[in-house]
C-alpha cells in the first residue's frame, strides 16, 4: 500500500476517484505508473525475479 498523504490535494484528486475504484486514467496516472515501473525494474525485485 502506498502512502499518498504527502501529495498535494490537486495531484491526489487527479489520481484517485472518490469511491474505492482504481486509479483514474489520465496523463498524471500514466506518468506515475511509468515511474513506479521504472523504480521496480531498477530495484532488487528485478534481480529476485531473474533468479526464480
Amino acid at each position: 500500500m502506498w502512502d499518498c498523504t504527502g501529495l498535494t490535494y490537486n495531484f491526489r484528486s487527479e489520481l484517485f476517484m472518490a469511491s474505492r475504484d482504481p486509479l483514474k486514467s489520465g496523463d498524471d496516472t500514466a506518468e506515475l505508473r511509468r515511474r513506479v515501473a521504472t523504480a521496480l525494474q531498477r530495484s532488487e525485485l528485478a534481480d529476485i525475479y531473474k533468479q526464480s
